[in-house]
């Protein structure tokens, strides 16, 4: 899913309250917050990066029987912050579990050992939001955190600082709720009851 600055800052400002009479954004009224809403919105994106919470996918496909059971240096997305999730699914679309290494920040290495593909769920650099007409690979959730980001920094500019304090709170407990959604990987499930003559 993808929001355009713009819209998170529209979002924003419906927080605060400040719709023209037919629910509209009134530009000339809310223009110093248009002009700050860039920064703002690329210092939150790099928060969220870090945290995880804007990622991408890559696929490793490997056909090639003579590079199983050893590893081999694959390229890495030019974007790539880290790695939060691998899964391999086999040529019988069975998943299962890859294994790699990262090497620094740098090279990565698979161990395959079956035919397949390696999916690569990563954390990734963003590009820098100069303009409110870019266009941001975030999900309803973090979008939404992200007007209250910018909500919080529209009423401290101006010193409304309990509204301020409102939507700080609101995006602490949507930043908390963001963690609980990472993903993990698959775990084989162990039967540790027996039926046994059931």
């Amino acid at each position: 899913m993808s929001y355009t600055a713009q819209e998170i800052h529209e979002i924003a400002i419906t927080i605060l309250d400040e719709l023209s009479d037919d629910g509209s954004v009134d530009v000339n009224k809310t223009k110093e917050y248009a002009n700050r809403a860039p920064r703002l919105l690329d210092a939150w994106q790099k928060e969220e990066s870090n945290l995880g919470n804007i990622t991408n996918i890559e696929e490793y496909v490997n056909t090639d029987e003579n590079a199983l059971y050893k590893w081999t240096l694959l390229a890495i997305p030019a974007d790539l912050k880290f790695i939060k999730d691998m899964m391999f699914i086999d040529s019988d679309l069975q998943i299962g579990t890859v294994q790699y290494k990262q090497f620094g920040k740098g090279d990565i290495y698979f161990y395959f050992e079956k035919l397949g593909t390696a999916r690569m769920l990563y954390a990734l650099i963003p590009v820098k939001i100069t303009s409110l007409t870019q266009t941001l690979e975030v999900d309803d959730s973090t979008a939404t955190n992200g007007a209250y980001y910018l909500a919080e920094h529209y009423a401290l500019a101006d010193m409304n600082d309990e509204l301020a304090k409102k939507c700080r709170d609101k995006f602490a407990e949507l930043k908390y709720e963001s963690k609980t959604k990472t993903p993990i990987s698959a775990e084989s499930i162990v039967d540790v009851y027996s039926l046994g003559g059931v």
